[in-house]
């Protein structure tokens, strides 16, 4: 029976002090905030990477306004980030949206033509069809690194993000659908 009592007196003291002791302290409030600690030291600088082209700027798919002068409709995009380095390094390609298909410029058939000229902050639309039917969209790939960088553009060599590389000539070839998967744009 002593044996008992004596657990059962530890049993109470327990609950007691437990039930005394909380976070939020006597009846609920809570205590100061601490002081805030120092900073921890600054880490080393890593290595600096190759230039890429992590900067793939693309557009929505967009309505511009064409006017038809002469022979040709004819629409001028404002696009900003066409740059002279752009324009020097870059590789900017212009699709066009019609009954669920979409082509890039520039596009040929059956006597209809659509083209492109890029200038510094422009993309100059001009068409024989109304372009107003259609929808357009563009994709701007800054340049990379250039392996020897001579005047036959062909021979540049662009150095992406995840640091794989593909030669000017192979971007300039690939379709809409392997430049969204291969830059994960939304189609």
């Amino acid at each position: 029976m002593k044996k008992i009592s004596y657990l059962c007196i530890i049993a109470f003291t327990a609950i007691f002090f437990t039930s005394a002791c909380t976070k939020e302290g006597p009846q609920g409030a809570t205590g100061p905030q601490g002081a805030t600690g120092a900073a921890g030291a600054t880490g080393a600088t890593g290595a600096k990477g190759d230039t890429g082209t992590a900067n793939v700027i693309y557009s929505p798919w967009i309505t511009p306004s064409f006017s038809f002068i002469v022979n040709d409709w004819i629409a001028t995009i404002d696009e900003p980030k066409i740059t002279q380095d752009i324009l020097d390094k870059g590789v900017v390609k212009v699709f066009y949206g019609s009954g669920g298909y979409v082509f890039e410029l520039p596009y040929s058939y059956n006597g209809d033509n659509i083209m492109q000229r890029l200038r510094l902050g422009k993309i100059d639309l001009f068409s024989t069809l109304n372009g107003n039917n259609y929808s357009w969209r563009y994709v701007i790939i800054p340049g990379g690194v250039a392996s020897g960088r001579v005047m036959n553009s062909n021979t540049d060599t662009f150095v992406f993000a995840d640091g794989s590389t593909m030669p000017r000539s192979d971007l300039d070839k690939m379709t809409y659908l392997e430049i969204c998967k291969r830059f994960s744009i939304p189609e």
